[in-house]
Order: structure tokens, then C-alpha cells, then sequence
């Protein structure tokens, strides 16, 4: 049995109007049953519809565009690869590919199909980030379901960054494969500053999503008025209701004659209520002031993606402004 590791770069290229991922280069290492290598693959791929390189690629994989321009077309690539697994095996029901994450596998099969060529064996290819990944865990706790060749690397103290070269690429997952195939200790110190670069990574998602939604609700309600008193009209109650059906958060139910709060009824014709925005904090929000029998109180909701919509259209219904 043999054991290929492949691993594929690739860019955009636009085919039929539409841009598809493409190949520019492949790399492979073979070993046999017993682990021991027998060979390494490496070639340039000149894609279909190849005009240059994107700045994008040109920086993360050191290639450029001459190089790809005089690459060999990948029908005579794949041929130059199967003539190499040929050498050392000519039964392909005896070869295990294996690649790191879906990609590889999709594109390279997405590739082949449009030059008609028939490699249905990449269908089988295993995908080493989805069977690794789980074995890494900090404090008996799953880290991710796809950590990167570069955090698996650091997990078993395997040196040197992952350098987007589809040669070195193959051999960093070969060895990544092989320390987990033999249970070799992991580094937990590599581990923990995996971790805390994953919730640094994810508090700062956190807070450019929280400042776009705060610059686009400032934009979407800056020409409305800032407090505005319900009316209970069958078309406000129809915007309500679906802000319920829509937000998660929001557990007012409004009924045809009252409105129910953790299960106490406010009829309409006893009850006022004012929707105001806040608009100046961090956190957009909207509230709702209750005033109801001589009592008051106030219902704060964040302002959203899923319930702008309706609150804009209270606001212009009761404004009496045309929906768009």
C-alpha cells in the first residue's frame, strides 16, 4: 500500500463569466506501509484561462505570474503524476490519498472534470484536518473541528511556519499525520497560546461586527425620530408579531385586543408605550417604555440585522411614510 500526501495552491481564474479556484502548482510525498519515504512530486500548473497571478496568491506562495505562464497545462501534469505513483504501484485500489481540509480535494476534482480526465480516486481522499483536529484539546476541551496545518504543527512541536509551497505543505501534513499516527506527546504550551490566539482572533471579529452594526444603524435610522408612541394597529401589531416570529430575543406576544409579558396581559386601551432608539452606544438598541395602570417600566432590546426591518417599518407606518 502506498500513502501519498498531496496538497494543491491554487487561484481564481474566470471561466464562463464566473470565477473557480484553479491549480497552480502540486506537491506530493509517497511512503509505504511502513512509513518510510519513497519519493516527493512537485510541479507548476498552468491553469484554464490563466491570465495572471492575484496579489493575493503572488504574496502567500512566492510564485508569479512568468512561472505559471510557462507551466505545463494540467492534463500533462496529471499524466507526468501517474506515470510517478506508477513506478511504485500500478493497482490504484493499493494508494491512499490524503490532503488537509475539503479544498484540495474539491478543487482537484473540480479541475480534472473540466479537461474530462478521470481521476475519481481523489473522491477517497481522507482529510487529515478533520481527523486530527479533535485530538487536539485544551483542558479536556475541543479546540476546533478545523485548526490550522500551522496550529497542528505547533501542537506536536513540529518546527518551522507552513509556507503555502504545495511541496513543503505535503511533507508538513505528512509529518503532522505521522506524530499522530504514533501518539507522540503534544506541546501544551504551543497548545494554550493556540487557544488565546483563537479568542483574540474571535473578540476582535467581535468588535468589528459590533462597530459595523453600530455605523450602519446610526446611517439606517439617523432621519427618524428618536421616541415615537405605538398605536396598536392592526399593521403595527403585524410588524411586531413577525419581530417575534424573526428575533429570538424579543418575547412580547401581541394578541388582537392586549400584548402579554411573561404571561401578564396588557390590554391596548389601558396601555401606552413608547419606542425609543439608542443609537449612541457601542451597542445599538431599542427600548420599549410601558406605562400601564399607574405603573412603568422599560423592555431593551438590541438592535439588530434580523428586526431592523420591522422597526423601521413601525416607525414610517406610524409616521404615515410609504414602505419601500
Amino acid at each position: 500500500m502506498l500513502h501519498i500526501y498531496l496538497d494543491a495552491e491554487f487561484d481564481a481564474v474566470k471561466i464562463k463569466g464566473k470565477f473557480q479556484q484553479a491549480i497552480i502548482s502540486i506537491g506530493a510525498v509517497m511512503l509505504d506501509d511502513n512509513g518510510k519515504e519513497l519519493d516527493q512530486f512537485y510541479s507548476l500548473v498552468r491553469p484554464m484561462n490563466f491570465v495572471r497571478l492575484t496579489s493575493v496568491v503572488y504574496r502567500m506562495t512566492h510564485l508569479n505570474t512568468h512561472q505559471i505562464e510557462h507551466a505545463k497545462a494540467l492534463p500533462i501534469v496529471m499524466e507526468i503524476f501517474m506515470r510517478w505513483i506508477h513506478r511504485y504501484e500500478k493497482d490504484m485500489d493499493n494508494v491512499r490519498f490524503y490532503s488537509f481540509g475539503p479544498d484540495d480535494r474539491r478543487t482537484l476534482i473540480q479541475n480534472c472534470r473540466y479537461y474530462d480526465l478521470d481521476m475519481e480516486f481523489f473522491k477517497d481522499m481522507k482529510d487529515l484536518q478533520k481527523e486530527i483536529s479533535p485530538s487536539v484539546k485544551f483542558q479536556e476541551q475541543l479546540i476546533s473541528s478545523t485548526l490550522s496545518l500551522d496550529d497542528l504543527k505547533s501542537a506536536y512541536d513540529i518546527h518551522g511556519a507552513v509556507d503555502h509551497n504545495a511541496l513543503s505543505d505535503a511533507i508538513d501534513l505528512m509529518e503532522v499525520h505521522r506524530a499522530y499516527c504514533l501518539r507522540k506527546p503534544q506541546n501544551m504550551t504551543q497548545i494554550a497560546a493556540i487557544v488565546n490566539r483563537k479568542i483574540k482572533k474571535q473578540q476582535e471579529v467581535a468588535l468589528k461586527q459590533r462597530l459595523r452594526l453600530a455605523r450602519v444603524m446610526k446611517e439606517r435610522f439617523k432621519d427618524y425620530p428618536s421616541h415615537i408612541r405605538i398605536q396598536f394597529r392592526e399593521d403595527v401589531l403585524e410588524e411586531l408579531r413577525t419581530m417575534r416570529e424573526r428575533d429570538d430575543n424579543f418575547h412580547i406576544r401581541f394578541k388582537s385586543d392586549r400584548m402579554i409579558i411573561d404571561e401578564e396581559a396588557y390590554y391596548y386601551n389601558e396601555l401606552k408605550m413608547i419606542m425609543s432608539l439608542i443609537l449612541d452606544d457601542e451597542v445599538p438598541s431599542f427600548c420599549l417604555e410601558i406605562h400601564y395602570h399607574g405603573q412603568s417600566f422599560t423592555k431593551q432590546y438590541l438592535l439588530t440585522y434580523r428586526n431592523a426591518t420591522m422597526i423601521e417599518h413601525i416607525i414610517k407606518r406610524l409616521m404615515g411614510v410609504p414602505l419601500e
